[in-house]
């Protein structure tokens, strides 16, 4: 059953000192590399990511039947008798859960979907503030830079949990008023997130790839509020 994990280690997150949204508050995500202070998940546990592009690698069982068969790996034909069957399949379908959760991820267009609901919110909260007729100067230009997202393994190979990594900036102009990391990790997260989702590979690859998508549109809802909620400031 899919879990949450708790032993991240909790990082403080900002609150702008006074609401930064108005109603010409413009929103948008870019890409970016982690700076040198910062401490990123490793990508080479990443099962699937858009920031580095990469995704699992099948393997696939060419043949197979009592007396032997053969075993497929990134073009490659390796022979094998009856006691390599049972890994083999093993390793095959795990193989193939890995290619499903990397194909929903790509599908899902978390990074769209990021971006459309963080202007959304802006945009929302940029009204309500306008209504209550608060004066104070706004941010003109919010950022979100999002460093690394997707799905990374956890202790071991066979359980995977959400990551993602970005930078929080409001500028006025060219000055920036706000700038703060936001982190969702299985390592690490903000204070104002809960302890990440987490679940095997099987579990995550079932009814094709269903729980991906829960957790990501999850995670599309939580990071946009939290956005929102850290630019409003104290007492909002």
């Amino acid at each position: 059953m899919p879990v949450r994990s708790g032993s991240a280690r909790v990082v403080p997150a900002l609150l702008a000192h006074r609401n930064l949204i108005g109603p010409g508050t413009v929103a948008s995500l870019t890409y970016g590399e982690p700076r040198r202070n910062e401490l990123v998940e490793d990508p080479s546990g990443l099962i699937a990511t858009g920031a580095f592009g990469s995704s699992a690698t099948g393997l696939a069982i060419a043949s197979a039947g009592a007396a032997g068969g053969a075993l497929s790996l990134a073009g490659g034909l390796f022979l094998m008798g009856p006691l390599m069957l049972p890994w083999a399949y093993e390793k095959a379908t795990e193989a193939a859960d890995r290619q499903t959760i990397a194909d929903t991820v790509v599908q899902f267009g978390f990074p769209a979907k990021l971006e459309e609901r963080i202007r959304l919110q802006m945009t929302r909260a940029g009204e309500a503030a306008a209504q209550n007729e608060q004066n104070e100067p706004n941010a003109r230009d919010v950022e979100l830079q999002v460093t690394s997202y997707g799905l990374a393994f956890k202790d071991t190979n066979r359980v995977a949990c959400l990551t993602f990594h970005g930078t929080l900036t409001a500028r006025d102009g060219e000055t920036i008023v706000y700038e703060d990391p936001i982190i969702w990790t299985p390592s690490r997260r903000s204070e104002d997130f809960s302890p990440v989702s987490c679940a095997t590979i099987d579990e995550m690859a079932q009814s094709d790839g269903e729980f991906v998508r829960r957790i990501l549109d999850e995670a599309v809802i939580v990071i946009s509020a939290s956005a929102v909620r850290r630019l409003r400031g104290k007492g909002q």
